[in-house]
């Protein structure tokens, strides 16, 4: 996911992610909101389905320059 997000101007690169380095896991689900995260309700037909978080409600999907969002909740709207 090399994308302007994950650009940080003090180490002169992009980083992997727009948090940084470290690869969103099923361990560690706080990184973003993504599609294994668990994030979201169960539907009328009983159903887990996944739903896009409030803004900023994950600390750590935030950018060197303080984009928020862009590893997670942007995919889920896309999606």
């Amino acid at each position: 996911m090399q994308t302007a997000a994950a650009w940080d101007p003090q180490a002169g690169r992009a980083h992997l992610y727009p948090w940084g380095d470290q690869a969103p896991s099923e361990a560690q689900r706080y990184l973003a909101n993504l599609a294994f995260a668990g994030h979201g309700a169960a539907g009328p037909d009983g159903q887990f389905q996944a739903l896009c978080m409030q803004t900023g409600a994950l600390e750590h999907d935030r950018s060197s320059l303080g984009l928020r969002d862009a590893g997670g909740n942007a995919a889920e709207w896309c999606s």
